[in-house]
């Protein structure tokens, strides 16, 4: 199964499946933090696409709005 998400300074948005769900982005420490609370305790999926408000060099982002660092590590 693919995770898909849309991380921005206010909101984390996913989907998986057919369950969606909008979390608030400041509530969470980390990326790894909003995708655990989203996951709730599921078996992880075998891909995970992130959309990131923020410039990607070497693979790795800080965001824009929020300071998450997401490496594609």
């Amino acid at each position: 199964m693919h995770l898909v998400a849309d991380i921005g300074g206010t909101h984390a948005r996913f989907r998986l499946g057919g369950r969606e769900a909008t979390l608030s982005s400041n509530a969470h420490r980390s990326a790894e933090d909003a995708i655990e609370t989203f996951l709730g305790g599921a078996a992880a999926p075998s891909v995970i696409v992130l959309a990131v408000a923020g410039p990607v060099q070497d693979g790795r982002c800080v965001g824009t709005n929020l300071p998450w660092s997401l490496d594609e590590r």
